[in-house]
């Protein structure tokens, strides 16, 4: 995707600029069920991966920014790997869903919950 919006990542001190659209992320752990059992065994951790994008209300086109939530929802599709800024896997995508739209004074924001899982060690090694 060209024209990418600024990300407020979780954790970091962000301040959007008002009229200019831009992406809220947080990663929400889920359960972690053991699939094999033993000193080799893996645990499979589940998780959800939220961006929120919002877009400037007042002078803002809606379309501009279902076209953006659309764009960005697409590039997670089933099966999708996912990888660090290198090229460990982080994790393989299952779904990736919107929410409503909500319309606040200065930003309409719709979240995309991206589920996804991931294998570890039940141990270290």
């Amino acid at each position: 995707m060209t024209n990418l919006p600024a990300v407020a990542y979780e954790g970091r001190a962000f301040t959007p600029t008002i009229g200019v659209p831009w992406v809220r992320e947080q990663l929400l752990p889920m359960q972690a069920p053991v699939e094999t059992l033993g000193a080799q065994g893996l645990v499979r951790e589940d998780f959800s991966y939220r961006l929120t994008v919002y877009s400037p209300t007042p002078g803002g086109k809606l379309s501009d920014h279902e076209d953006m939530v659309d764009a960005i929802r697409a590039k997670f599709f089933p099966g999708q790997v996912i990888r660090d800024l290198g090229s460990t896997i982080f994790g393989i995508v299952t779904e990736a869903r919107r929410s409503q739209s909500i319309i606040e004074p200065d930003w309409i924001g719709t979240a995309i919950s991206i589920y996804a899982y991931f294998h570890r060690a039940t141990r270290a090694a």
